[in-house]
């Protein structure tokens, strides 16, 4: 397992610790925001600028052009000063062309749709070399399972989910 692999799975775990506990959203979860950048002393970077590619497929994500939770969070990053390109594609060129130049791929919660289930084997691979090249996978989770499923598909892995009541 490498480090950005790691990554992945550690922030998913932390979106559903944070919406389990109330951490801003609503009955269905939650937002946390933090800075995606990273200063050469290991810590945040306080200088926005990482150039995300947002996945805003509707039939996945609440993705509405004025208040889905989606919508909400690509405004909120471009608040921050971050480039952030909305792409709704599934397959593995539309997923590699949409991450190509990008050092973030945000995956909002699955709320609408199964992603996992509408990925092929190509799809997936797409996501893992993104990770594996380098790049940051920040999923978010709901009560769902799909992140914990699509982590699974897409590293190889097989984490079991639990959800934390606070």
């Amino acid at each position: 397992m490498n480090t950005h692999t790691l990554k992945a799975i550690l922030l998913a775990s932390l979106f559903a610790l944070i919406a389990a506990c109330g951490g801003g959203g609503g009955s269905s979860g939650g937002f946390f925001f933090f800075d995606f950048g990273d200063d050469d002393d290991g810590g945040p970077d306080t200088t926005a600028g990482s150039n995300i590619a947002l996945f805003a497929n509707p039939a996945y994500v609440p993705y509405d052009g004025t208040t889905g939770e989606a919508t909400i969070l690509e405004a909120l990053l471009r608040n921050q000063l971050h480039t952030v390109t909305p792409f709704t594609g599934i397959t593995d060129t539309e997923i590699t062309t949409a991450v190509t130049g990008k050092n973030v791929l945000v995956i909002p919660e699955l709320e609408n749709g199964d992603l996992n289930a509408a990925l092929d084997a190509a799809g997936r691979s797409a996501i893992a070399s993104f990770v594996d090249g380098g790049g940051t996978l920040n999923l978010a989770n709901t009560y769902s399972g799909r992140v914990i499923a699509l982590i699974n598909d897409v590293f190889g892995y097989s984490i079991a989910a639990e959800i934390t009541y606070c």
